[in-house]
Parts: structure tokens; C-alpha cells; sequence
């Protein structure tokens, strides 16, 4: 997929960056009109498997995940408009003129445990490891169809997760004298907060809380996992502690 196909979608910038990235193949190609691309996607060649699917028109562009011939998630931007679900597959349908299509086939774990992930205390990878199953889940749910229920279950792992996973984490890093430890307590506070907030939006009957919540976890692993945590394991290393 050329980059200038994958820029600009409204849907959450990093769900979107992860979304592409955990593709397996992409292709790019033309395809006259939106009728013709969404029979494509819901019985051709694209309907067996899951997809990311993004299609520019110039003035109007699209941004499609499927599985299974399903659409998960739709919307289209024009004129600096943008719209989403049934809206932005009626102007898809009835949009006739050509369009410049890329598509990613989409791998069937958004994110994989890898050793470049570990901070090498068995306890504290284990259950960066049932982050990560949790957050697949979810996305395989959210292809499925049945992210509903998922999501209602990943928030209540997620409460579960921060009060234990971070109190052991802390008080690792406390025992050992890690200089950053205060930096690593607010970015806890701060992924505590963001599951209040989505627990309250779940209350609230949201709808794209999935997609919002897989952005979450998503950037946490890249970010927090990845990044913070990394940084306190190169340091154990340093002094000789793991």
C-alpha cells in the first residue's frame, strides 16, 4: 500500500497505524466505482479473511475493515465531512467514479509477544503476556462481531490487571532503587484514569468503545511495554539485578 493511501483516516490514528502494520500482504489497484469494491469485499475475491481497506477518490476517500465479507467498521471523509457506518457505505455505493484502492490482509493477532518485550522478571512478563492475549482477544472479537460482550470483560481484566500488576511492578522497582520510579507511578495513574473513563463511556452504552479501547492497549504495548518498561529492564541489566 503506497503511504499516500494510508494517511488521513478519522478513525484513531494509532488503531489505524497498528491496524496496517499487522498486515501479512498489501496490495494496491483501481476499481471503478464503490458498489464494485464493496461486492468485492462482501462475496469476491476479498470476503475470506479480514481486511483493511482504504480507497481514495481524490475529493472523497474511504476507510473499511472487514472479515468475512462483514464490515466492521466504515467511513468516509469528503469535503472535509466525515461519516461513519451505514452513512459512509450508502456514499461508498453510490460513488461511480474510479478509485485508487489499498489493501492490507490482516494477520490474525494484532500484537505478538516477542523477547524484545521482556524485562526479564519471569512474574512481570507473564502478565504483560495476559495483557496481550487480552488485547487480542478483543480484536479477534471485534472481527467476529461479538465485541460487545468482550468489551465488557476486558474492562473488568483491565481494573483487576492495574491494581495487581502495577502494585507488583512498583514494588519491585522500589526494593531495587530504580531512579525512575515516580515517572513510571504516573503513567500507571494515567492508564488507571483512562479505564475509569472507559468504563464510565461503557456504562453510557458508547458505541466504538472496542475500537477505542484496542487503540488504547495497542499503544500501551508499544509505548508503555515497549518503551517504559524496557528502560527499567536495561537497567536491572546494568546493575547486575536480572
Amino acid at each position: 500500500m503506497a503511504g499516500g493511501l494510508l494517511a488521513g483516516s478519522g478513525l484513531e490514528e494509532n488503531l489505524f497505524t497498528v491496524l496496517v502494520e499487522s498486515t501479512e500482504s498489501k496490495t494496491v489497484f483501481e476499481e471503478r466505482g464503490g458498489k464494485r469494491l464493496l461486492d468485492r469485499i462482501r462475496s469476491g475475491d476479498l470476503s475470506r479473511g479480514g481486511y483493511v481497506v482504504v480507497a481514495d477518490g481524490g475529493d472523497t476517500r474511504f476507510f473499511i475493515v472487514a472479515y468475512n465479507g462483514r464490515i466492521v467498521y466504515a467511513e468516509a471523509s469528503q469535503a472535509g465531512r466525515l461519516v461513519k457506518g451505514d452513512e459512509a457505505l450508502r456514499l461508498l455505493e453510490g460513488y461511480n467514479a474510479t478509485l485508487r484502492v489499498g489493501v492490507g490482509r490482516l494477520r490474525p493477532r494484532l500484537v505478538e509477544w516477542s523477547p524484545s518485550l521482556s524485562v526479564y522478571v519471569r512474574g512481570i512478563d507473564l502478565q504483560h503476556r495476559q495483557l496481550i492475549n487480552t488485547l487480542n482477544s478483543l480484536y479477534q472479537a471485534l472481527l467476529l462481531g461479538g465485541e460487545r460482550r468482550q468489551v465488557g470483560w476486558t474492562l473488568g481484566f483491565l481494573e483487576e490487571y492495574s491494581r495487581f500488576h502495577f502494585r507488583t511492578e512498583e514494588n519491585f522497582l522500589q526494593r531495587h532503587g530504580y531512579p525512575q520510579l515516580e515517572q513510571h507511578r504516573r503513567e500507571h495513574r494515567w492508564f488507571v484514569e483512562k479505564v475509569n473513563r472507559l468504563r464510565e463511556e461503557h456504562r453510557r452504552g458508547e458505541r466504538e468503545l472496542g475500537l477505542e479501547m484496542l487503540a488504547f492497549l495497542a499503544r500501551w504495548v508499544r509505548g508503555h511495554i515497549a518503551g517504559s518498561d524496557r528502560r527499567y529492564a536495561e537497567w536491572l541489566r546494568s546493575k547486575g539485578l536480572a
